[in-house]
């Protein structure tokens, strides 16, 4: 069979093109069974994954609500930002304080006399404490210019973990020796002592009540302010611990004024989070209708019209949504006031105006009818979660449908296999007509020849 031309040797037909023909005609309806079935079955596919996303991100958006972290957010705002400024942490409590800033927190800075830049200062060792560390600086022979000292002070401050800083600063006079402590507060001191050595190296002590050769610049000084009559310091300038999730940056002291600061709910933040609730639901009513239209004009129906579990779906929110906004008109938030309506198609319109008013009046009512475990949020993130996630009526639909789907490339299989035993058969049968075809062509031409009448010969 392999060696069969395209045309018989006896009957001269395509043998090859009737089989071809044969097979396709028998093929034709089976494959186009398997192809709708197949269509259709990734149709829905696609169309439960387009609702599974909507329905997904209708949960996420439900989450701030229900979790009440939207109503946590806070904003605060103090009257004189130059003297200090206020930030606030989630769920901070509500209030109005009183501040006076008494003083600022400054770091300790020690500066020395002129210096000649080119003189030796001496050599021995300076036992140098900043805050809780203690270090030694030993100053030798040929390396005891001021320059030489400053770098001998850094590197065993460095050494020594020790938070000081010592540079130069040249004047008219000559050079200045510095000493800086790079962190503020009392508790960060320094104070230096000279072990041994020359007594010259005394140009650089500072011990106060024995010998304070360094001038004091900037005192090591906490910051010290008032909140509503009560004394709190600190060693820093930003006052972290005196109200719980408040953050306090002092920038100016003004010992006498007292200035104010309130702390708010933060309306954008609930405004913002209960947008995108209703951003989310019209997303995911405007998806069950798009997977479930019926188009009358082409009468052509969507991939998943009139689907029972779409229409459960539907159903369920909706009701869900109107039970969750009649239990918030009993407590006098009807859905008119929340800025809520329903508009024709069962989207939802959100008139903010409306709802930062009712907010601002009854703050507290609009978080149990948005939030907790029997508000809105909760029972519409009920509903959806019964439809998406591994255990969802979209899974199980899903998972169905790809049973499908294997079923119809199982069948495939199994027709072409079917199919290519039928070939066989028809390109046998014709080849053995062929063959039989060719054997009586040659007993005709052979009879032909024998019973033709001879030859006459003139």
């Amino acid at each position: 069979m392999a060696g069969l031309t395209a045309s018989g040797v006896g009957s001269g037909l395509d043998i090859q093109g009737l089989v071809q023909q044969l097979v396709a005609a028998e093929r034709a309806p089976h494959a186009l069974r398997l192809n709708r079935a197949e269509a259709g079955a990734k149709a829905k596919l696609s169309a439960l994954g387009s609702l599974s996303s909507a329905f997904d991100a209708l949960r996420k958006a439900l989450d701030p609500l229900r979790n009440q972290d939207a109503f946590g957010a806070r904003t605060a705002k103090s009257t004189a930002e130059d003297v200090f400024t206020v930030s606030a942490a989630r769920n901070a409590p509500l209030g109005s304080y009183e501040v006076e800033v008494l003083s600022l927190a400054s770091a300790h800075k020690l500066v020395s006399g002129a210096l000649d830049e080119e003189a030796s200062l001496g050599v021995g060792r300076l036992l140098i404490e900043v805050g809780d560390k203690t270090f030694e600086v030993e100053i030798v022979a040929g390396k005891d210019s001021p320059a030489e000292i400053r770098d001998a002070v850094n590197a065993a401050a460095k050494a020594a973990g020790a938070k000081l800083g010592a540079t130069l600063v040249r004047s008219d006079d000559g050079v200045h020796l510095s000493l800086t402590a790079t962190e503020t507060g009392a508790a960060n001191r320094i104070r230096v002592t000279r072990l041994d050595g020359d007594a010259t190296l005394d140009a650089l002590v500072y011990d106060p009540g024995t010998l304070t050769s360094l001038t004091e610049r900037n005192p090591a000084a906490d910051a010290q302010v008032r909140i509503d009559g009560l004394l709190r310091s600190a060693t820093g300038n930003r006052i972290t611990d005196a109200v719980p999730g408040l953050t306090i940056e002092l920038k100016k002291a003004e010992p006498g004024e007292i200035s104010t600061f309130t702390v708010s709910a933060d309306a954008s933040a609930v405004r913002g989070a209960v947008q995108a609730f209703v951003n989310a639901y019209n997303a995911a009513v405007s998806a069950m209708a798009s997977v479930t239209r019926y188009n009358a004009e082409t009468r052509e129906p969507s991939a998943l019209t009139g689907d029972a579990l779409i229409r459960g779906a539907s159903s369920q929110l909706r009701n869900a949504l109107s039970e969750a906004l009649g239990e918030a008109a009993e407590m006098g938030l009807t859905a008119s006031r929340l800025g809520l309506s329903t508009r024709v198609d069962g989207t939802l319109a959100f008139d903010a105006g409306k709802f930062d008013a009712a907010l601002a009046s009854d703050g507290a009512s609009i978080r149990e009818a948005f939030g907790g475990d029997s508000g809105l949020a909760a029972r519409l993130a009920d509903v959806v979660d019964r439809f998406i996630g591994r255990d969802g009526a979209f899974a199980g639909r899903s998972a169905g449908l790809n049973k499908q789907l294997k079923s119809v490339a199982d069948q495939r299989e199994a027709l072409d296999r079917r199919l290519e035993s039928v070939r066989a058969r028809y390109l046998a049968q014709f080849t053995a007509m062929d063959t039989l075809i060719a054997q009586l062509n040659s007993t005709s031409q052979f009879l032909a020849q024998r019973l033709a009448p001879p030859r006459q010969e003139s």
